[in-house]
């Protein structure tokens, strides 16, 4: 494998990615609108080409597989409550993963399609298996758009290695690093930490008291360059990820304690106003025992570890 396309090339997982492919001898094309990534997180290399475009042009898309030996598809869009329109991203996501899926097939080219944890949606089985069945709730709100798109995608991957393509899977369960968006893109943990350091107001949806599993950006990317490099997995889904387990109120509160900030204060929002029925999900716990044994994955970022680093850059660099 020499030459890789990454799109969504600017974001934390995608910036990370290329610093890994780089340091394999990889050349790697970038494609991204930089309308959520970030320039400044994409290095300066021989082996590096950004191409600013969307994966929605078809034609760019084409031609730039036409260069490559696989495609890594890591660009999407997440609106954030139930104000905001959800059209833009079910259309991105699935018209995307259609477009450059047909011409990998085409084309015969490994495929690395990034999905999400919020596939398992109401899963009441933990840790979630990527065997588990999903469980989404009413569909008369917005903030589902997201995991029903996703799932879509997931399921146009199974039908195309059915059908002769090397695609494989990634549910992403949380990340951040100092790469990340600060909106609801990069998740929760980014917005916490840039208002803690700015002693700012944090909101909370409902208590506080749901469980996420975050870890380090460069974990993320590290199990998606395993999954790319792996021969003989096409078709198959692994969970990529931490399994340090902490409700989102105690994510701020350590976040605090990590910056040596003592005085922080917590908005609690009724879920109800940002997401109208949506049922907040309590846990997302993923096993990593399938990862670990086709892969060989291992997380090696505490998430302590990971915002004290994220927390010096930011330092550093104001």
């Amino acid at each position: 494998m020499d030459k890789v396309l990454v799109t969504g090339a600017a974001g934390m997982i995608g910036s990370h990615l290329i610093d890994l492919l780089l340091e394999k001898n990889i050349k790697v094309f970038g494609l991204d609108t930089l309308e959520v990534g970030k320039f400044k997180n994409l290095p300066v290399h021989k082996n590096f080409r950004l191409i600013e475009g969307s994966v929605l042009d078809q034609t760019l898309v084409e031609n730039l597989i036409d260069k490559v030996d696989a495609i890594v598809h890591l660009a999407t869009l997440k609106k954030s409550n139930n104000q905001q329109e959800s059209r833009s991203t079910l259309r991105m996501i699935t018209k995307s993963a259609d477009i450059l899926m047909e011409k990998a097939w085409r084309t015969h080219k490994r495929f690395i399609l990034a999905s999400t944890s919020d596939v398992y949606g109401y899963g009441t089985s933990f840790p979630f298996v990527e065997s588990d069945p999903v469980s989404f709730g009413p569909f008369n709100t917005r903030r589902w758009a997201y995991a029903t798109a996703k799932q879509y995608t997931e399921q146009l991957a199974f039908d195309y290695a059915m059908d002769g393509l090397d695609v494989r899977i990634i549910r992403y369960f949380g990340g951040f690093s100092e790469r990340s968006a600060t909106s609801w893109q990069g998740g929760h943990v980014p917005i916490f930490v840039n208002k803690i350091l700015n002693k700012e107001e944090i909101d909370i949806h409902g208590d506080g008291k749901q469980t996420r599993c975050v870890t380090y950006g460069a974990d993320l990317a590290y199990g998606t360059y395993l999954t790319l490099i792996k021969d003989n997995i096409s078709g198959e889904l692994f969970n990529i990820g931490g399994d340090e387990e902490i409700s989102v109120k105690d994510t701020a509160i350590k976040i605090a304690e990590i910056a040596e900030i003592d005085d922080i204060k917590l908005n609690f929002i009724e879920t109800t106003d940002l997401f109208g029925t949506y049922k907040e999900i309590n846990r997302r716990l993923p096993s990593l025992a399938k990862s670990k044994l086709i892969l060989g994955y291992q997380p090696k970022w505490t998430f302590e570890d990971g915002i004290k680093k994220m927390i010096n850059h930011l330092n550093l660099n104001k």
